[in-house]
């Protein structure tokens, strides 16, 4: 029997940075849509358009400059036959991949149609990653687990309020960014996100600017001038801002099974926890323009307003962030020597891509988990510098 999921298209919101590539590209974050029953939920994961979403993000932010660089690497690195290939779907798991119908308008809504339910083994394989992240000592992974909430044993709101209660305790600033940020776009929240702030998640994490990012956004948007000039004045002193956007993903990889035919699977939950990290975007603009033009002339917030892009260059996990700190000393003063470096950077990261598992599906799914584990462990701009170092060119 087919399903159908109507996506509701007052509730899409737009977007943001993905990750960029030679001369900056930009990729869609994951909408909020309405589930049929009426229940908000943060990303119809059963969407094509969401499938085709991550799956652009993911083949823009490893798109070399060179298409013909791309193909030529590709053939060099194929198998030698292609007979495999059905059995390799098969013993990786991805026979048992859900399959859905391209979306269609009806009656003005969005409809897709679900065409083959996954297979057996492939949700046996989620179930079980679901219960090695809730068995976990790592209180981490066990928000991770309901942040996902796996086969949707909750409601949208009872996944937040899971959440939120479990922030509301919590000692790791890692669950209470996952708690705070899924707050934020969970329409609606429910009441106990109201408990928590971006001033007590920076009170867990001492040095990192990334939540008075948050607060500086709430207070512009507010018109809270002691406010947004307590955040300013905390960025300025800010350490480092990490922004620990693959963290979630790289704690599903690290549970992963080793199993073969879990590869589909363990890979699709990964990517899905990209999606909703990738749905809740650090909001830079507030601060991108409040230090326009030299601060609107304000020498003193100026002069924050480089610190802070100081900082933010040379002390983030992140690439959106390091782009972003190119963009807000141009902002202030004009100045484009960072913004010229992230991109030249930037470059360098794509011309050292390099697809080494060619075709192979199940090497394709073991280089997904492999890539974001890494970009959870040391940051996602270190890691695309790791690959750089390891690729020697002539």
């Amino acid at each position: 029997m087919r399903r159908r999921v109507v996506i509701a298209r007052r509730t899409a919101i737009a977007v943001g940075l993905a990750l960029l590539a030679v001369s900056g590209w930009w990729a869609l974050r994951a909408p909020l849509i309405d589930r049929p029953e009426g229940h908000a939920r943060e990303i119809d994961l059963d969407s094509p358009a969401m499938r085709a979403r991550r799956e652009a993000a993911i083949a823009l932010a490893t798109m070399p400059d060179d298409p013909w660089t791309f193909a030529e690497s590709l053939a060099a690195s194929a198998p030698a036959s292609s007979a495999g290939s059905a059995i390799g779907a098969s013993h990786c798991g991805d026979d048992e991949r859900p399959q859905y119908a391209d979306p269609e308008v009806r009656d003005g809504q969005v409809v897709t149609d679900q065409l083959k339910a996954a297979g057996p083994h492939y949700l046996t394989a989620r179930a079980r990653m679901d219960a090695t992240l809730r068995d976990s000592a790592d209180p981490f992974d066990r928000a991770v687990a309901d942040w996902l909430d796996v086969g949707q044993m909750r409601t949208p709101s009872g996944r937040i309020d899971a959440l939120a209660q479990q922030a509301a305790s919590a000692t790791d600033p890692r669950v209470y960014a996952l708690a705070f940020r899924a707050c934020l776009v969970a329409k609606p929240a429910p009441a106990s996100c109201a408990a928590l702030s971006s001033q007590q998640w920076a009170g867990l994490d001492a040095g990192n600017g990334v939540p008075w990012v948050y607060a500086f956004a709430q207070a512009r948007a507010a018109n809270d001038a002691a406010g947004q000039a307590e955040a300013l004045g905390q960025l300025a002193a800010a350490t480092r801002f990490d922004d620990k956007q693959f963290a979630a993903a790289a704690s599903v990889s690290a549970h992963a099974s080793d199993d073969d035919q879990d590869l589909a699977a363990a890979s699709d939950l990964a990517v899905e926890a990209i999606g909703r990290s990738f749905a809740e975007i650090t909001p830079v603009n507030a601060l991108l323009d409040a230090c326009r033009s030299n601060a609107g002339g304000d020498a003193s917030r100026a002069q924050q307003c480089q610190a802070i892009s100081d900082t933010m260059f040379d002390h983030t996990d992140s690439v959106i962030l390091h782009a972003m700190a190119g963009v807000l000393q141009f902002r202030t003063t004009g100045d484009h020597t960072k913004r010229d470096a992230a991109r030249a950077e930037r470059a360098q990261v794509a011309q050292a891509w390099s697809p080494a598992t060619g075709f192979s599906e199940c090497g394709a799914l073991r280089e997904t988990l492999k890539l974001v584990r890494r970009q959870g462990e040391i940051g996602e701009l270190e890691e695309s510098r790791e690959r750089v170092r390891a690729v020697a060119r002539p």
